[in-house]
């Protein structure tokens, strides 16, 4: 929500900068639904996101029916800390080592997403060249190097801004390089965000090619 180092069109807010409109009615609706929080190696230091923690610590307190309420795991101390269902003092790792341990989990296996080298950095996706979600649309998506990209969701602090895919990270995630307002930024773009695009599961792409190439519209 105040922002994401794997999207590109959802740069860091700063303190002083504005919540993107779509992602703060998303995290609304969630705060209304959620049952269960997980606060996970933050201190809830007064951020407008907090409210997806404290809401079920308040709701649980209440006794409203269903809620399990929130869980802190961290080092620091938190305005929750009272508040919360469980609260553990400790790393993240440890925990959930201990976790993968209780749950016999094999962790010399690699969970991660992946892409397929055989598609060549090019995914076929139902969307349009803004791209938003169309699935009388097919557009491929091309992340090869040196391909010129923008930035396409409305009200991104760097809405419409353009920029070139560098290069793929050693995860298989693509670097992308954006000119934003006269300052060169370098951005990555999850591999999950092209899994989940090529699925139709996305409202909209982050970003598209600024050519790109429309198979039928």
């Amino acid at each position: 929500i105040h922002g994401a180092w794997f999207d590109p069109s959802n740069p860091v807010v700063k303190f002083s900068g504005n919540l993107r409109d779509d992602l703060f009615n998303w995290m609304y609706d969630m705060e209304a639904k959620i049952d269960l929080c997980l606060c996970l190696g933050t201190s809830l230091s007064g951020m407008n996101a907090d409210r997806v923690a404290k809401t079920p610590a308040k709701r649980m307190i209440r006794g409203d029916a269903g809620i399990l309420g929130t869980v802190i795991i961290n080092l620091q101390q938190t305005p929750l800390d009272k508040k919360s269902a469980v609260r553990v003092w400790a790393k993240l790792d440890d925990v959930f080592s201990m976790i993968a341990s209780k749950l016999a989990l094999d962790m010399t296996k690699d969970y991660a997403p992946k892409l397929s080298s055989r598609m060549k950095n090019k995914y076929e996706v139902p969307y349009n060249r803004n791209g938003v979600l169309d699935t009388t649309s097919k557009m491929i998506l091309n992340m090869n190097s040196g391909e010129e990209i923008r930035i396409c969701v409305p009200g991104a602090s760097n809405e419409d801004c353009r920029g070139v895919v560098k290069r793929k990270d050693a995860e298989g995630n693509y670097v992308v390089v954006i000119d934003e307002e006269g300052e060169t930024k370098h951005r990555v773009f999850g591999r999950w965000f092209v899994l989940e695009a090529m699925e139709g599961k996305l409202p909209m792409l982050p970003l598209v090619n600024t050519n790109p190439h429309i198979i039928n519209s």
